[in-house]
């Protein structure tokens, strides 16, 4: 299935999740689950395990055990990791995290921002750079932060489907790719 596809049917997934989880009045405590947990989901190996068709019906509630949610919303989450691994739909998963917590942005009014630099920001930094963003965006702002020392200095923001590159190699690359030193 192209990837294309499976952001499609994961959408949906993620949209009845999210109608379910507003009822039950547990959007946020899934949100949270989803957030800590959606990074994981992007390594290969781990994909490779949920695609394995050898798993049973307790492997995949202990899946969805080790989210560690309480009550309703981890009732909702076993349903939906049952419901998938009953359909060989295991390999959307981390799709659906992702749509979810796009939902649920959506719905709260909040952008998150991923701030890639080579070391962490001091406080100061980051709160600058939220009341930056947040007026910019209209939007409240909470931020996700991964380290890359190949940066060096600056850092590279990514926010709604978009990248802008202030890490010194990413300027330095444009500086050499628009050909002012040829």
């Amino acid at each position: 299935m192209s990837k294309a596809k499976l952001q499609l049917v994961a959408n949906s997934y993620a949209t009845a999740l999210f109608e379910v989880a507003t009822k039950n009045k547990s959007t946020e405590v899934l949100y949270k689950a989803f957030k800590k947990n959606v990074s994981f989901f992007d390594l290969a190996q781990v994909r490779k395990i949920l695609d394995n068709p050898l798993l049973s019906k307790d492997d995949h509630e202990h899946f969805a055990k080790a989210f560690d949610l309480k009550g309703v919303a981890n009732d909702l989450l076993i349903g939906l990791i049952k419901t998938l691994f009953s359909y060989s739909r295991m390999a959307i998963f981390p799709y659906v995290l992702q749509s979810y917590c796009d939902l649920y942005m959506k719905e709260t009014g909040e952008c998150e921002v991923t701030v890639i630099s080579a070391e962490d920001l001091s406080s100061g930094q980051e709160q600058n750079l939220k009341k930056k963003l947040e007026a910019y965006l209209q939007k409240k702002v909470s931020f996700n932060k991964k380290i890359q020392e190949n940066l060096k200095a600056g850092f590279v923001l990514e926010f709604t489907g978009k990248r802008l590159d202030l890490s010194l190699k990413g300027q330095l690359k444009q500086f050499l790719n628009h050909g002012m030193l040829k």
